[in-house]
């Protein structure tokens, strides 16, 4: 799922029998549901993500053994798909985040993580992983992109979470979480600051 401009759309995946392509949106504000055009290639196990009011879904497996490398592209203004450039692999069981003017992505077996540039139209290597991260999830925080979980070459589930910071160009190993987890999400939530009182010049603070 992915939410884009008000609404969430609900794309692709598997109905028991084979890949598909409809693509329905739910409309919060009127709770009702309806369908937009349907992808250009049947794929589940993609990864998609939302980047300067356009909708991206990346990869996938359009069956059970393959994967495709294909950049589908969705402009709500016309209701319309197009294919933008390749990844530079095919992969599925992979994630993506818009982050600053790129989308990121990594999982699958691709041991690495990639960047698209959708100003470009064109991808780059961004870092090597040390292992393949599966269905991990991955977030921005603090400036920084963190890879959560995932599944290994083994298909034993990760705890660790690595930390890309664009700055230093680094790639490093975070922390380790709780328990090792895979096809999970993974969201940046705002830090609030309701609990620090206002403070307003010449008032007097009781």
């Amino acid at each position: 799922m992915v939410v884009l401009g008000g609404k969430v759309y609900v794309i692709g995946g598997f109905d028991g029998l084979q890949r598909i392509n409809n693509v329905e949106t739910y409309d919060p504000f009127h709770n009702c549901w309806s369908e937009a055009a349907p992808l250009l290639v049947h794929v589940s196990s993609f990864a998609a993500t939302s980047h300067k009011k356009k909708l991206f879904v990346i990869g996938g497996g359009p069956n059970g053994k393959l994967a495709t490398d294909k950049t589908q592209c969705y402009d709500p203004s016309t209701n319309k798909w197009n294919l933008k450039s390749s990844m530079p692999v095919e992969a599925k069981c992979i994630n993506a985040v818009s982050f600053r003017d790129r989308i990121y992505v990594v999982g699958g077996a691709m041991r690495a993580l990639y960047a698209y540039s959708p100003l470009e139209d064109s991808w780059c290597l961004v870092t090597q992983l040390s292992h393949e991260r599966a269905s991990c999830g991955i977030a921005p925080c603090n400036n920084r992109l963190y890879i959560t979980g995932g599944r290994d070459e083994k298909n034993e589930v990760i705890a660790t979470v690595l930390c890309w910071d664009p700055e230093a160009q680094k790639l490093t190993e975070e922390c380790v979480l709780p328990r090792g987890v895979s096809h999970h999400g993974s969201v940046t939530i705002r830090k609030s600051y309701t609990h620090i009182r206002r403070i307003v010049p010449g008032a007097v603070s009781v």
